[in-house]
């Protein structure tokens, strides 16, 4: 996917959301430190070196001053946050992974499991096989992805209007659901058909629900961001290589 000069100011500023914004809520931080920023600022720095072609590449850039080609910021709980930007391929990436693994084991260094989309506002996080929503107007909310082949259950609150981003467990299809749900907005189960694309039911107050036309397909093949409606700004943050 190539990108215009105002994609790559675009993809630019992103890297400020990160610290004004993700950090502070993945981390609990009530705002990035100064270390932070800096790491922050720097990339972004040299992120407009490349924009502006002074050089071909962060990889060139980074041989000649010596300052490392991603952002890595330390986060509690052992959690890292990674940024890296790849002007051969024209593409940002960010990463979140934890040191180690639920059990206490040192986990290997970019696994590739952890990755994070950005989508309009909201920014949807998966890491060791659950996704979460993360957004101006709510709390870190887990979705979690069934071990199924074609249904995918979400604890989430939704509103109308709310874009959902899935992905089926052993795949590397992303699913992205627009919530159309006329006047009952709030939905605490949801079930997902993702071979068809259609909600299959949701429950409330332990009650199942059955449906098939609330859910709209935006992308169903490995994310082809110029294959979505014009009004939906889409940026895709893959893990890292």
């Amino acid at each position: 996917m190539k990108l215009s000069e105002f994609d790559k100011y675009r993809f630019r500023l992103s890297l400020l959301e990160v610290a004004e914004k993700v950090i502070p809520k993945i981390s609990k931080q009530k705002a990035p430190t100064k270390v932070q920023k800096e790491k922050i600022w720097l990339l972004a720095e040299m992120t407009d070196k490349v924009v502006r072609g002074e050089y071909p590449s962060l990889k060139q850039l980074s041989t000649e001053t010596g300052h490392p080609v991603f952002l890595q910021v330390r986060m509690i709980y052992h959690k890292k946050l990674r940024v890296a930007v790849n002007f051969r391929t024209e593409e940002i990436k960010i990463q979140i992974y934890s040191d180690y693994t639920s059990l206490g084991k040192k986990r290997p260094i970019d696994d590739g499991t952890p990755f994070m989309i950005l989508l309009g506002t909201n920014y949807y996080v998966r890491e060791d096989n659950a996704w979460y929503i993360l957004n101006n107007k709510s709390r870190l909310e887990k979705i979690t992805v069934l071990n199924s082949e074609k249904t995918i259950k979400c604890s989430l609150k939704a509103t109308y209007g709310d874009i959902i981003a899935a992905k089926r467990e052993g795949s590397n299809e992303i699913l992205f659901f627009k919530l159309d749900c006329g006047k009952e907005p709030n939905s605490k189960w949801l079930y997902f058909d993702t071979e068809s694309g259609t909600l299959l039911g949701r429950t409330d107050s332990g009650r199942t629900s059955y449906l098939t036309d609330r859910y709209e397909v935006l992308s169903r093949t490995p994310l082809q961001p110029d294959e979505l409606p014009p009004e939906i700004k889409i940026t895709l943050l893959t893990e890292i290589i």
